[in-house]
């Protein structure tokens, strides 16, 4: 059972407009630890 070509555009327009949501309103700061950032440097906070 395959997605018609309407499913198909409708799922990515879903994809994209939730994507484009999350950069616009992106933070580099969690809002719970907003001091993390500051004090273990933006390399130690991707391990």
């Amino acid at each position: 059972m395959s997605l018609t070509r309407t499913q198909f555009l409708e799922i990515e327009n879903v994809l994209r407009n939730a994507l484009r949501n999350k950069f616009q309103n992106y933070l580099p700061e969690p809002t719970s630890m907003p001091f993390h950032t500051r004090l273990l440097g933006k390399d130690r906070l991707a391990l």
